[in-house]
């Protein structure tokens, strides 16, 4: 298990490494970003389950995800509809 703790912990930082260096579509950077938060829940599911013994706090966060992705999609779509793109250098 400790293994899967470790490659999860390598995506987070390739992930993280990605974010950085693709900065031009804003639809790149929040799925950057949503599967950064996966993968933090990942580590929170193998928390929950071998030293909580308790799943409800992860259903939770969970939830927050969804919701968090529902955000930004409807962040991304009004964006397109204004600008016509979905390029970070029209934000300014």
């Amino acid at each position: 298990m400790t293994y899967t703790l470790l490659l999860t912990v390598l995506f987070i930082l390739m992930i993280c490494s990605f974010m950085f260096l693709q900065k031009k579509n804003l639809l790149v950077c929040l799925i950057v970003l949503e599967v950064l938060f996966y993968s933090l829940l990942i580590i929170y599911l193998y928390l929950c389950l071998n030293v909580f013994a308790n799943v409800t706090y992860f259903i939770t966060l969970l939830c927050f995800a969804a919701s968090g992705a529902g955000i930004g999609l409807s962040l991304l779509v009004v964006l397109s509809r204004c600008y016509g793109n979905d390029l970070i250098s029209n934000l300014k």
